[in-house]
């Protein structure tokens, strides 16, 4: 088994190359509330680079972000 490759490396690859790494991830529509979100098709270990996020940062609070929801589904449960 070839050695497990940085977090960071794997990032930095990722990130150079302007690519996301999707063979472990689907983008579904989950419905008019919560709009699209990524589903994981395989497992991860805990501190893989996943994706990079390209959205807005939001760090202060504003009436017009009035809140986030997230959901997990975890072997038929729901969290």
């Amino acid at each position: 088994m070839p050695p497990r490759v940085s977090p960071l490396k794997d990032a930095q690859k990722t990130i150079q190359s302007r690519t996301d790494n999707t063979n472990k991830l689907d983008v579904k529509y989950i419905n008019a509330v919560k709009g699209r979100g990524i589903i994981a098709l395989g497992q991860f270990s805990k501190g893989d680079f996943v994706l990079e996020y390209r959205g807005d940062l939001i760090t202060d609070y504003h009436p017009t972000c009035a809140g986030f929801l997230f959901s997990f589904k975890w072997r038929g449960k729901t969290w």
